[in-house]
């Protein structure tokens, strides 16, 4: 089994309803410019977020909800859209045709967050955002750093059969060699080829890089099978 190492990155999305707020613009009218406003916006909220909980253990949304009053003092109540996590795009854009919201917050929301108000309370996010790699296409001109930032480091691993594959031929493999004479009609992914997208995070790849390697494995014979997970090839 080896494994190959990943950047996985958060995306932000306000606690209030906010209107949008431009980076590197001037913070526009009722837009959070610090952190002192944010807190007071989130406060005149309802306080109910509504997000996809539906692999989060209970234990674990009491325990957030009684940290963010700890700190900020006044609650927070943690609601679940019902249904897997995985079919929440698809209720977001259909609930948007109506003009309804089934969710508060999501990856990849398109309102930038109030990223100077975030630095003041927490300086950290500064250095984290900064390792995203700018990749473009957002609305209105943005990149991806202008939503997200840096969360966490993940591992993938390659599973192979002992029936089918000896030892000898894993030694010293990367994930390009997949896509070579050796491995054609031998490699089964996830349906929905979860995990690809994450590869312009790994040290030394980038888009393009991602595009040829997507390339190469479906002309190799690269099975999609259901089950599987972007962490597990």
């Amino acid at each position: 089994m080896i494994a190959i190492q990943f950047f996985a990155v958060i995306f932000f999305c306000q606690f209030a309803a906010l209107p949008q707020f431009v980076f590197g613009a001037q913070v526009a009218p009722g837009d959070p410019a610090n952190l002192k406003e944010l807190i007071a916006k989130a406060k005149a909220s309802s306080h109910v977020v509504t997000l996809a909980l539906e692999a989060t253990e209970p234990d674990v949304v009491r325990a957030k909800e009684q940290a963010f009053e700890k700190k900020f003092g006044f609650p927070l109540k943690l609601e679940s859209q019902p249904g897997h996590h995985r079919d929440m795009p698809v209720k977001v854009v259909e609930s948007a045709k109506s003009g309804r919201g089934v969710i508060d917050m999501w990856d990849g929301n398109t309102r930038r967050p109030p990223w100077e108000a975030i630095y003041e309370g927490w300086p950290l996010a500064k250095k984290l955002r900064s390792v995203v790699p700018q990749i473009g296409g957002g609305p209105d001109g943005a990149v991806l750093s202008d939503h997200c930032m840096h969360a966490q480091m993940g591992n993938w691993s390659l599973v192979y059969n002992t029936r089918r594959v000896k030892p000898a031929e894993l030694k010293g493999i990367k994930l390009e060699d997949l896509t070579g004479e050796r491995w054609r009609n031998r490699v089964l992914w996830d349906a929905q080829a979860l995990g690809l997208f994450a590869l312009p995070f790994a040290p030394g790849w980038d888009v393009e890089r991602m595009k040829t390697f997507s390339h190469n494995l479906g002309a190799n014979g690269t099975k999609l099978v259901a089950g599987g997970s972007m962490n597990l090839i």
